[in-house]
């Protein structure tokens, strides 16, 4: 019986070790769908920082819907990759997008372009993408190299071939108001994400999980897959500044 008891203790322990953890350190994520293709596919797995931005009710995993606003809040910097709950109050799914435009920010999709405040997001053409799994959006698609006013670089696919209509080149102006943030998937033609406001729209600050820091494991991890399909500096790769890649003109 005390063999119990001290198991019981033991299990007990570890499961509160496990949820302090997880609501105020690092949680574990996989990438469920392709929007946020090249940088991170279908079947990552990411450790996301809890702390970065400090907590709110979605940062723990039980529902404590008392808690108002952050704590120990800190400001989100443009080009994160964050994970975030969804704004809609039926839909209790979490998301991970890029951070494009911060509060007082104004946003636009021209031809393609982002324009933050007026001004073109430098963007440049890097070579193609090829899809390597067939649940992923087939075709070729041009692969840019864009980079944010504050240096942030990374790349972004775009179809060269004619896309389903719902993910226009074109959108309406979007003035971000003070506690919301605009995000956008990597791969423009398979993420709703900001630019659609019925969908998505605007993240309020408090729906903000935490930043993805370490990519740590990928899908169907095999030594031949490795050797075929990826680059091994992918797995245990570090989520900077900078996510270019270097891909085939």
């Amino acid at each position: 019986m005390r063999l119990f008891w001290e198991y019981l203790k033991s299990t007990l322990i570890a499961v509160i070790a496990a949820l302090i953890f997880r609501s105020f350190f690092f949680e574990a994520y996989k990438i469920p769908s392709s929007s946020m293709t090249p940088t991170l596919m279908i079947g990552d797995y990411l450790f996301v920082s809890k702390y970065s931005y400090g907590y709110s009710k979605h940062s723990f995993p039980i529902a404590l819907d008392r808690i108002k606003g952050r704590f120990f809040a800190k400001q989100p910097e443009r080009g994160d990759i964050i994970v975030f709950k969804s704004p809609h109050a039926d839909d209790d799914r979490y998301y991970i997008k890029r951070l494009v435009g911060l509060p007082g920010d104004k946003i636009q999709v021209r031809n393609a372009v982002v324009f933050i405040n007026d001004t073109a997001v430098e963007r440049k053409k890097v070579g193609v993408y090829h899809p390597l799994y067939k649940d992923e959006p087939q075709g070729i698609f041009n692969c840019y190299e864009e980079t944010l006013p504050n240096g942030v670089r990374y790349n972004t696919l775009d179809a060269n071939f004619r896309f389903h209509n719902e993910f226009p080149d074109q959108t309406a102006v979007y003035h971000i108001p003070q506690g919301y943030y605009f995000m956008m998937g990597d791969h423009r033609n398979r993420s709703v994400d900001s630019r659609f406001l019925s969908d998505m729209g605007l993240i309020p600050e408090e729906n903000l999980v935490g930043r993805a820091q370490i990519l740590f494991w990928t899908r169907d991890f095999s030594f031949w897959k490795i050797v075929t399909q990826f680059k091994l500096d992918r797995l245990f790769n570090r989520l900077t500044n900078d996510n270019t890649l270097h891909l085939p003109q």
